[in-house]
Order: C-alpha cells, then sequence, then structure tokens
C-alpha cells in the first residue's frame, strides 16, 4: 500500500510530506523554511481519521484570519504559519 502524501508548494518549489513529518527552521524538519517567525518543529502533518491535519506544535497556523488547533488539508488550500 502507497503511502500518503500532502504536497505544499513554497515559492514555487514542491515538496511532499506524509504522516509524521514536520515543517519547521530546522535543517532535520520534512519541510524546513529558513524564517525566524517559525520554531524548528512548527507543526507536524498527521493521518487522523482518514483525513491528513496539519498540527501545530510550537507555533500558530492558520487559515485566512483565524487561528486553529488543526487543519484539515485539502488542495488549493493557503496555509499560513507564524505571526
Amino acid at each position: 500500500m502507497s503511502r500518503p502524501l500532502v504536497r505544499f508548494e513554497i515559492d514555487g518549489h514542491l515538496s511532499e510530506l506524509g504522516p509524521g513529518e514536520t515543517i519547521g527552521r530546522s535543517s532535520s524538519a520534512g519541510l524546513s523554511i529558513d524564517d525566524g517567525h517559525l520554531s524548528e518543529a512548527h507543526a507536524l502533518v498527521s493521518l487522523r481519521g482518514g483525513l491528513m491535519k496539519l498540527l501545530p506544535l510550537r507555533g500558530l497556523v492558520s487559515l485566512g484570519t483565524e487561528s486553529l488547533s488543526e487543519v484539515v488539508l485539502e488542495p488549493g488550500q493557503t496555509i499560513h504559519l507564524g505571526p
């Protein structure tokens, strides 16, 4: 069975992450982003209840102007990390 993946695009660069991978400033993050507003492990990609989700670990995750405790990942979303 293939591993579920989500695709993130930042400044024209695509990254695919699976459950358990992090987004943050750390060079060991699945998606490493050099931005002082982000923590080393800012958010986690998770598979819960058959849905791919983005969970904040040590920072803010928002859709539009609303900070959320989790984001169900769907195609075409614009997700904001940090303040």
